[in-house]
């Protein structure tokens, strides 16, 4: 791992220079952020890459080659991908950021753009390294460690760069220490609030199916679809407040500030800014989080308590099997 050069801290522009001909020239800016330079002597191979060089080497000799068993090919379906995980600490040792990245033979480069990880959900598999909101200015250090079938070894480092602030800014925060801690308490806010609304968003889905279910029950007795249409009624609710009334808004019509949209409106004023909070985001950030406390509360029960007992009392009376839940079997 290659010493780092300082790093510019700024908010880079956005947008393009349309109808101008050629009397604007514009070029590739260098990469912004820390580049982290490295050199991998020799990627590591898979445990198939492995046997099969081993096996070219037999043929050459003229030896027998023998199939793999069930089992080492079995290890070979199964083994972890290797990868290289890059680990940035401030001064105080805290862990900032950490970028996966692909191992490739020889000289590389990643780039780290001064960012806290993000918080948005996490719903695929993407290989991209999301970014939350700017660190703090100061000194960081680098370590690279590489893992290989599910084992992680330090391999190189620390380095030591510093992340310096570019002095262009309009409006720059007095205190930049204050601005860091509410944006990154701000996007904390947005983690649980997105984790929120998909796990509503998919309580209801799977109501759905659970309703439909229970409707095929022979033996279900009333109650049990009265359960499940009170967890239903309640998702709706929480939906309602959380994101949009859609009674109003499919009419429309003006509705009030949802949680969500309080949310954006913060996330709009924040996410690309060097200045200090302004009075309206501080206003909106506690009317959001003191509407969202019992909301998150009353998810929580209808998650942790209510849906588990329903669907308890589903697999007791033989109710068909739905997604996420484990089947009982009766062999008599």
């Amino acid at each position: 791992l290659y010493p780092v050069k300082d790093a510019l801290m700024f908010v880079k522009r956005r947008g393009t220079f349309g109808g101008v001909g050629s009397s604007f020239f514009k070029a590739e800016n260098p990469p912004f952020g820390a580049t982290f330079t490295y050199y991998i002597k020799e990627a590591p191979k898979t445990k198939k890459a492995e046997r099969q060089k081993n096996e070219k080497e037999l043929i050459k000799e003229d030896k027998p080659v023998y199939y793999p068993s069930w089992d080492e090919l079995r290890m070979e379906d199964r083994e972890e991908k290797s990868y290289l995980l890059f680990t940035i600490s401030d001064e105080s040792g805290n862990v900032v950021r950490k970028l996966k990245e692909g191992v490739k033979s020889g000289i590389n480069r990643v780039i780290w753009d001064l960012r806290f990880a993000g918080t948005n959900p996490v719903k695929s598999v993407t290989g991209k390294n999301e970014s939350g909101s700017p660190v703090m200015p100061g000194k960081y250090f680098v370590t690279l460690s590489m893992s290989v079938d599910g084992v992680l070894t330090e391999i190189a480092g620390p380095q030591e760069f510093e992340a310096k602030v570019l002095e262009n800014s309009t409006l720059p925060a007095e205190d930049r220490g204050e601005l860091v801690a509410f944006q990154k308490e701000f996007w904390e806010f947005n983690r649980a609030v997105e984790g929120a609304l998909n796990s509503t968003r998919d309580l209801k889905a799977k109501m759905d199916v659970l309703i439909y279910a229970i409707k095929q029950t022979p033996g279900a007795p009333n109650s049990l679809m009265d359960d499940a249409l009170r967890i239903k009624s309640e998702t709706d609710d929480i939906l309602q407040h959380l994101y949009q009334d859609e009674t109003i808004a499919g009419r429309h019509e003006p509705t009030s500030p949802t949680i969500y949209d309080r949310l954006n409106q913060i996330a709009w004023g924040v996410g690309r800014t060097t200045s200090a909070p302004t009075q309206t985001q501080r206003d909106n950030y506690k009317a959001a989080t003191e509407e969202f406390e019992p909301i998150l509360t009353q998810l929580k029960g209808l998650l942790e308590v209510d849906l588990i007992n329903l669907e308890a009392q589903m697999e007791k009376y033989g109710a068909p099997w739905t997604p996420g839940r484990v089947p009982g079997w009766n062999k008599e």
